[in-house]
């Protein structure tokens, strides 16, 4: 099951966000998940996802401009 662990940097760069933005981000996140859940991830082109150089169970998206 993909898990994250939201840091304190996360929370207070999050509160700096739009209320739409936030609502984006979220969407993001749920969008990650469901691709992490098949095998191989199929990734929405729109979230350009990495892995985390030096990792192999640690994922990053870019999820707007």
């Amino acid at each position: 099951m993909p898990t994250y662990e939201p840091s304190r940097r996360f929370f207070r760069e999050f509160d700096r966000l739009s209320a739409a933005q936030q609502t984006r981000f979220m969407r993001a996140v749920e969008q990650l998940v469901e691709a992490l859940r098949t095998s191989p991830p199929d990734f929405p082109v729109g979230l350009r996802v990495k892995r985390v150089q030096g990792t192999a169970e640690i994922w990053e998206l870019t999820w707007a401009p």
